[in-house]
């Protein structure tokens, strides 16, 4: 046989003998752990770590807001959404609120709150400024030009933090006055909705009023426009034609300029 052969083809193992033991590579005992212990051995140690109160962030944006708008009556606050997943490191000091942009008019804006000990950090939060007021409103249809009458209002807490009109917050204040348009009952009455109610009407007959306190004159004349008190109108004195400037003073009268 060919010495070659022998080396390259080593004789079969006798039947009988024991089989040759697999070779063993060493292990790391960390390795060798269930994955789920293995997750919580790494992250114990950052789970631990103290986390920012989501709650003390709100109440730290809504105390920083009031404080801001203490001019306004009667007004809530809204911290409108913090992300539930947000995680911040523990502020070791109360966090402080600040306006990015400065104190706004409108109802919506943005407040901010920062850390500047520890681990710095600073988180924006959305937010609505609501203000509400006692303010007369409709209890029913009124039509354009309607004379309002005590029983067509009525007094109602209502958020105004949309209106951009003045409203009125008591019922002698709308007594008398004229709407301008249209309103449907449960309507916030806001002054361009409502004028001073006519005294005098176009073509209507007037009483002309000229001279001192001592000395007046009184003459019939016509009303040449519509106006309320204090306005300024065109009327006819009847007796001599002349068309004539004058104030309304009252009801059906006018002092001559």
């Amino acid at each position: 046989m060919n010495p070659t052969a022998r080396r390259l083809f080593p004789p079969a193992r006798p039947t009988g003998a024991r089989p040759a033991r697999p070779i063993r590579t060493a292990t790391p005992r960390l390795l060798a752990l269930p994955l789920g212990l293995l997750l919580a051995a790494l992250s114990g140690p950052l789970a631990a770590q103290p986390v920012e109160s989501l709650e003390r962030l709100r109440q730290v944006a809504t105390d920083f807001l009031l404080q801001q708008f203490s001019d306004r009556p009667d007004t809530e606050v809204r911290i409108e959404h913090i992300d539930p997943r947000l995680r911040l490191a523990e502020c070791p000091a109360p966090p402080e609120a600040f306006l990015p942009h400065g104190r706004t008019s409108g109802n919506t804006l943005t407040v901010g709150v920062r850390c500047t000990g520890g681990a710095p950090w600073t988180v924006y939060l959305p937010a609505s400024v609501i203000q509400f007021a006692d303010v007369v409103v409709t209890t029913r249809a009124l039509a354009r030009g309607a004379t309002i009458q005590a029983d067509a209002v009525r007094i109602e807490r209502r958020e105004i933090s949309a209106t951009t009109q003045a409203w009125f917050e008591a019922i002698e204040a709308v007594e008398g006055l004229e709407t301008t348009r249209p309103i449907q009952p449960g309507t916030v009455l806001a002054e361009n909705q409502l004028k001073a109610a006519d005294l005098v009407r176009r073509r209507e007959p007037v009483t002309l009023l000229s001279g001192s306190n001592t000395f007046q004159v009184r003459v019939r004349g016509t009303a040449l426009q519509n106006g309320a008190l204090g306005d300024r109108i065109r009327v006819r004195n009847e007796s001599s034609r002349r068309e004539l400037e004058g104030v309304i003073t009252g009801p059906g009268e006018v002092r001559i300029m």
